[in-house]
């Protein structure tokens, strides 16, 4: 990137201030950056405490969204963790090869059990997601 992150960040703020949603696409037409780099951006911006929720229509501030964008972010979060999840699990016969001595065992049951129980916790609330049937309609 040719000018500072924070610079950057200003910008994304102001264009997501005069126009609600963004693409990602419109961000790198109008400030030409890569794509790459308006993900730096935005999650620069989180870390700042500003918040951006990711929408099918685009980038929006929070403060912006209307109840089925967080209802949309919530199901993405939801899925992209549960993803995880699986893929733990089918490379866990593998995994479990390296992990072999009592501290790695050990270790690896305390994180597991961190996940698995973050895990329950999406488990109820997909379900509670699940009861916004046709979240473009909330």
């Amino acid at each position: 990137m040719k000018k500072k992150i924070s610079e950057y960040v200003k910008l994304v703020q102001k264009m997501l201030l005069d126009n609600n949603y963004l693409k990602t696409e419109d961000i790198v037409s109008s400030i030409k950056i890569s794509k790459e780099s308006v993900y730096k951006i935005i999650r620069e911006m989180r870390i700042q405490g500003t918040g951006v929720i990711s929408t099918y229509k685009g980038y929006v501030l929070s403060k912006y969204a209307k109840k089925n964008d967080d209802v949309h972010f919530f199901r993405r979060l939801n899925g992209r963790r549960t993803s995880d999840m699986i893929a733990i699990n089918a490379a866990k016969e593998d995994i479990l090869l390296r992990w072999s001595s009592v501290e790695d065992k050990r270790n690896y049951s305390i994180i597991m059990n961190s996940l698995k129980s973050d895990v329950n916790s999406l488990n109820q609330g997909f379900r509670v997601l699940l009861s916004y049937k046709n979240s473009f309609d909330i």
